[in-house]
């Protein structure tokens, strides 16, 4: 199976995608994961990295106190979600019980609502973020 089929058969775009078991979407998903799992982390990484230097470099902590500032706060809650999710939870536990996994079809939703939700909290923070740098806000 190639790519495009795993991700159209993850996106639930394919004709024949009732047909699939929900084991074969969270197949799917883990089989699309793998291709960018490297790079996430590295990724998370550095923007962790950047973000502390940032703080540091411009003595910026005080920011954190601030309800006017609540985008810094926003963003580092969302790195550390995605952090904990990449180091700690995948590595530790998560991938262990999606391989194992007795409610797949349940299993695959809630993973969709989660990268939803997170979606949704990742666009407010980005748009606060610049609202908030160029004083908009």
């Amino acid at each position: 199976m190639d790519r495009r089929c795993l991700v159209r058969d993850l996106c639930g775009h394919a004709r024949d995608s009732e047909s699939r078991s929900a084991a074969d979407r969270l197949h799917a998903f883990h089989k699309i994961e793998q291709g960018f799992s490297v790079q996430a982390k590295v990724w998370v990484l550095l923007a962790g990295a950047s973000g502390f230097w940032m703080t540091w470099r411009g003595d910026m902590w005080w920011r954190f106190a601030e309800p006017a500032y609540w985008w810094m706060s926003a963003m580092l809650a969302l790195w550390l979600v995605f952090f904990l999710m990449l180091f700690v939870a995948e590595p530790l536990f998560l991938h262990r019980r999606m391989a194992n996994s007795t409610t797949p079809e349940r299993d695959f939703r809630t993973m969709v609502i989660v990268h939803r939700i997170l979606s949704v909290f990742a666009l407010a923070t980005t748009l606060g973020a610049m609202a908030g740098a160029h004083g908009l806000i």
